[in-house]
């Protein structure tokens, strides 16, 4: 767990963000998938 009280730099804010945009990513990306399976299926019927 993260203390709230810690300081942070320049440099672990920006690999925290980059950490943010990649797990960001990997939902858009997941969940994309999923929504694409699901009209497939209701419209092809897989």
């Amino acid at each position: 767990m993260l203390k709230p009280l810690m300081l942070f730099d320049r440099k672990t804010l920006f690999g925290y963000s980059i950490l943010a945009f990649i797990a960001g990513a990997g939902v858009g990306i997941v969940s994309g998938i999923y929504v694409a399976h699901e009209v497939f299926s209701k419209v092809y019927g897989f």
